[in-house]
């Protein structure tokens, strides 16, 4: 067997090996870190000085992403080109409970800076946009509320302003599409 082809059957085996310790720590990712996020795969969870685990213990979780995307339209529309698009969220919650023992409560704040072309508006001429981030170019408040469950999270009421299409029209798989 070549020095080459060991290398590679060792690598594969010192690969496969690892495999579990991966699920192992995935196990122990806590709670402020969302499913999918790459701070579950970093050291410490992606809180090196523990200070979001500080906050998660006060009642505040927050969560920053950053999604960036580019699309072109090669034939056809109003026009063909290229775009780069894209929007940094940052995500705050605070348990009521937790922070001063109200129970039940929460208090959410959607902060999101848009920016880009948007392949629709300026090269296809479509009214269903392309994109799900897609939108004009600016910094907002997306949402503000609080929110106060009852009788067991049977019933809830949320007082502020919400995104009517984060709860009531979105689709669980709906951002894995593309118009």
């Amino acid at each position: 067997m070549s020095r080459r082809l060991r290398a590679c059957a060792f690598g594969l085996a010192a690969s496969l090996a690892a495999l579990p310790a991966f699920a192992d720590d995935a196990a122990r990712t806590p709670d402020f870190v969302p499913d999918g996020s790459i701070a579950g795969s970093l050291p410490k969870n992606g809180d090196p000085l523990g200070w979001r685990a500080a906050l998660y213990d006060k009642g505040i979780k927050f969560n920053l992403f950053y999604i960036g995307e580019t699309f072109g339209n090669p034939v056809g529309g109003q026009q063909q080109g290229a775009i780069y698009e894209d929007r940094f969220q940052a995500l705050i919650d605070i348990d009521t409970n937790k922070l001063v023992g109200w129970k039940d409560g929460l208090i959410h704040f959607d902060l999101q800076q848009i920016d880009g072309t948007g392949l629709s508006r300026y090269f296809v001429g479509n009214l269903n946009t392309v994109s799900y981030i897609e939108a004009l170019h600016s910094t907002r408040l997306y949402e503000a509320y609080f929110d106060q469950h009852f009788f067991n999270d049977r019933v809830s009421v949320h007082i502020g302003q919400l995104g009517a299409d984060n709860q009531f029209i979105i689709s669980t798989y709906a951002q894995l599409m593309i118009n």
